[in-house]
């Protein structure tokens, strides 16, 4: 990878989209290359299937998460991919913390540096109870960068440690767009998501019907009108909610 290559990669994490889905929603998900010559290790990754099982499994370790924390994530994980969400790591988190509220769940909405092998890369995630939550690293418009989701901070592909690094850092000033993130307050990225009328909110309550929640868009904006990114950044705080 050249020099080139590497500052995209820290400039911008996400990558092309490598498959479409075709089907409702549920876990039997079938996907197709949209690059003749991918690898198929990047086709087998993006397994709805085994990731269920796994969040299941993963889940289910002690202290045991609610049910509802893994349905959650994978429903997650299948509108990033339903969506054409390459690249969304901000929304994608920022969607994940209200459902998570919606369930009374606590969670951190963390945006800073990630790492995976050399290459560090600005990125957003949750963190509920000390644990790395990443439902959309496995959607990203940088190819390299591509890995299966994080589920309390274990690879739902493999079942071991995330080979991303998260909260790293490596010594670069965040990119433009990290920057702009942290300087934005939480309610208005929401409300400026394209795609919906009600922004991110209304997206929130289409992932949270999906898997038979109750979720009003009202009450979510009034649970969490106060809500803050939290900085991962070494002394770069993000800006409070006004």
């Amino acid at each position: 990878m050249n020099d080139g290559q590497r500052q995209f990669a820290r400039r911008s994490p996400s990558e092309n989209r490598v498959v479409h889905i075709a089907g409702e929603f549920d876990t039997r998900y079938r996907f197709s290359s949209n690059i003749p010559d991918a690898p198929e290790y990047h086709l087998q990754m993006l397994s709805l299937d085994r990731w269920s099982a796994n969040v299941n499994r993963v889940a289910s370790r002690k202290p045991a998460l609610r049910k509802e924390f893994g349905r959650l994530f994978i429903a997650v994980v299948a509108y990033v991919e339903e969506a054409g969400w390459a690249g969304a790591c901000h929304a994608t988190s920022a969607v994940m913390h209200l459902l998570l509220g919606n369930l009374r769940i606590p969670s951190a909405v963390c945006i800073g540096e990630a790492a995976l092998g050399s290459i560090p890369f600005d990125h957003s995630w949750i963190e509920s109870a000390g644990e790395v939550y990443d439902a959309a690293i496995c959607s990203t418009q940088y190819r390299e960068l591509n890995e299966p989701p994080t589920f309390r901070g274990i690879n739902l592909q493999t079942l071991e440690p995330a080979h991303v690094r998260y909260g790293i850092t490596s010594g670069q000033p965040p990119g433009i767009d990290a920057l702009q993130i942290l300087n934005m307050p939480f309610k208005q990225f929401l409300w400026g998501f394209p795609g919906h009328p009600e922004g991110l909110w209304g997206i929130a309550q289409i992932i949270g019907m999906r898997i038979g929640l109750k979720v009003d868009t009202a009450e979510l904006r009034e649970l969490h009108g106060n809500t803050t990114w939290t900085s991962r950044y070494r002394g770069l705080p993000a800006r409070n909610a006004i």
